[in-house]
C-alpha cells in the first residue's frame, strides 16, 4: 500500500520528472514471496547503535514478523561499521563541492547557509583523504558481499532517526 502511494503521481511535485500523471497501478504485484526458510540477517552492531528507540523497536517488530512467517533470523555483524561515516562524508562533501564549485562562485546567493557550509568544508578535504575514503568504500563493499553470501536479505533501519518533518530545515 505504501509502495503504491509512493510510486504514484504526485501533483504537488511538478519538478519530479518521474512523477508522471498516469493511472495508479499496484506496485506490489509480483512481490508476494514466501519467506519460509528465508535467511534474514539482523546486524547486532547496527540496528541499535545510535538508533532512535522507536526505530529500533520497529526493526525488532519486523524481525518477529519475519520469524513468525518462517524466516530464519541470522545474527550478523555490519562489517567495518566504524568506517562508514568518515568514508561517506569525505566522498560526499568533496564530490559535492567539486560539482557545485562553479555555481557557488557565480551564484553564491542561491545556496542556503547550511548548504554553503557543507560545500565549503568539502573544499578542505585533501585528495589523499578522498582516495582513502574510496579505498575504505571498496573494503566495506567487499566485506558486505561476504556477509550477503551467508544471508538472503539484511533487515536494518535505513536511517538512525525518524523522518524529519517536512517543515524541518536541518537534520
Amino acid at each position: 500500500m505504501v509502495l503504491t502511494a509512493l510510486a504514484g503521481h504526485d501533483p504537488r511535485d511538478p519538478r519530479d520528472p518521474a512523477s508522471v500523471d498516469r493511472p495508479d497501478e499496484e506496485s506490489t504485484t509480483g512481490l508476494a514471496v514466501a519467506v519460509q526458510g528465508l535467511r534474514v540477517g539482523v546486524p547486532d552492531n547496527y540496528v541499535t547503535d545510535d538508533v532512535d528507540p522507536q526505530g529500533a523497536a520497529a526493526v525488532a517488530g519486523a524481525v518477529e514478523v519475519y520469524r513468525e512467517a518462517g524466516a530464519r533470523i541470522v545474527p550478523v555483524t555490519a562489517p567495518l561499521a566504524d568506517r562508514y561515516k568518515a568514508a561517506e562524508w569525505a566522498i560526499m562533501l568533496s564530490e559535492a563541492s567539486a560539482h557545485h564549485r562553479e555555481t557557488m562562485r557565480s551564484h553564491y546567493e542561491l545556496y542556503t547557509d547550511d548548504v554553503r557550509a557543507f560545500l565549503e568544508v568539502g573544499e578542505t578535504i585533501l585528495a589523499a583523504d578522498h582516495i582513502d575514503a574510496h579505498r575504505h568504500r571498496r573494503q566495506i563493499k567487499a566485506a558486505w558481499q561476504r556477509v550477503l553470501s551467508e544471508v538472503d536479505v539484511v533487515l536494518a533501519p535505513t536511517t538512525p532517526m525518524p523522518a524529519v518533518p517536512a517543515d524541518g530545515l536541518i537534520v
